[in-house]
């Protein structure tokens, strides 16, 4: 007795159309389901699927996967059954399928330097993370013409996705640290943070936290840089960190710019949009008027706020009276990514007597996270 759709048989019939034809999408993909066909004729039956549009086919029994599919374009799917003398019936058309790259899953998130291991039955990972900031530039002494802190550096911060990688594979995750704002010193050009830290993943991706603002600047640090040896890199460095006052007539400090964006990728958003995630550095400290008189008192100015995400505010300029006379206050450490902002410049009294800067603000810290599918 025959198998049907299978064996040979002693009958001269043509196979009937497959039945119960379904589909289920995967990333430029669909597996297509069905139920064989009746067939009594001589030797063996073979099955075919066809996708529409593009006419794309694949052969086998049921289960059959078809490839080469476009993401995000709707396919139906008919099977044809095809004997050894050529004769053919084709199937109604399935319900449509829509094939999608799949959504990543959250691994791992590093907030210190360690070691990632790819999971089992992994075979690509994405990567998100955020360069540590810099700090803020000390403020300068006050007397009529020193310039206001800088403000900070901000963070780098990438996306990197589609990495290629085995199961077992360790890779070496590195968090660079923020750099810490300077107490003042003499001469007010050595009053100058450190840079942002280094964070890399493998050998495979550098993201550098940028730079603190160097001498008597008044001007932000640099944004963070991000390069990359392999994957697909979505990327927007964070902006530098506003200027401070001038501890003069123009002594109103400018806010910090706004941090960079990397827009979330297509069809995986549970990674999430970076926006503002890099933080601007902190603006600079206001600076404290010089030259108070009898009992009148004149006070420094607040330095900008961070721009949108993590940057820092910069610290108060120091106070002024006919007494005495007082030194600015120290920068805010900056959150994730944010450049810390920029000391307060010391008060001046008389133009004798002047009170040293306040510090800058230590800038953010650096983040890795893994994702998996």
């Amino acid at each position: 007795m025959p198998i049907l759709g299978t064996s040979s048989s002693r009958g001269g019939g043509t196979p009937t159309a497959p039945t119960s034809v379904s589909a289920t999408a995967g990333n430029a993909q669909a597996v297509v389901s069905f139920t064989a066909s009746s067939y009594t004729g001589k030797g063996s039956v073979t099955y075919t699927a066809i996708s529409s549009p593009g006419n794309i086919t694949a052969s086998g029994t049921s289960p059959i996967t078809v490839t080469g599919l476009s993401n995000g374009t709707a396919y139906t799917f008919t099977v044809r059954a095809t004997s050894s003398t050529g004769e053919t019936a084709t199937s109604s058309s399935s319900a449509s399928v829509t094939p999608v790259i799949p959504d990543y899953a959250l691994s791992q998130t590093f907030n210190a330097s360690g070691n990632y291991t790819v999971p089992a039955g992994v075979t690509q990972i994405a990567v998100k993370g955020v360069g540590a900031g810099a700090g803020g530039r000390c403020g300068d002494s006050g007397s009529s013409n020193s310039g206001g802190g800088g403000g900070g550096g901000s963070g780098g911060l990438f996306t990197l996705y589609d990495i290629a990688t085995n199961a077992g594979t360790v890779y070496t995750v590195s968090i660079g640290s923020g750099g810490s704002g300077a107490p003042y010193s003499s001469p007010p050009s050595s009053n100058q943070a450190g840079n942002g830290g280094i964070t890399t993943f493998g050998n495979i991706l550098t993201a550098n936290g940028g730079n603190a603002p160097t001498g008597n600047s008044q001007s932000g640090g640099n944004g963070g840089t991000v390069s990359a040896n392999t994957g697909t890199l979505l990327s927007n460095s964070g902006a530098a960190g506003g200027s401070g006052g001038d501890g003069v007539s123009r002594y109103n400090s400018q806010p910090g710019n706004a941090g960079g964006s990397v827009t979330y990728i297509t069809n995986n958003s549970n990674i999430g949009s970076l926006t503002g995630v890099g933080g601007g550095g902190g603006g600079g400290g206001g600076g404290g008027y010089a030259g108070g008189v009898e009992n009148i008192t004149v006070n420094g100015k607040s330095g900008g706020g961070g721009g949108s995400g993590a940057g820092a505010s910069g610290g108060n300029g120091g106070g002024v009276s006919f007494a005495s006379s007082s030194g600015g206050n120290s920068g805010a450490s900056a959150t994730l990514g944010g450049g810390g902002g920029g000391g307060g410049q010391g008060g001046g009294l008389n133009n004798i007597t002047y009170a040293g800067g306040g510090a800058g603000g230590t800038g953010g810290t650096a983040q890795i996270k893994v994702y998996v599918k």
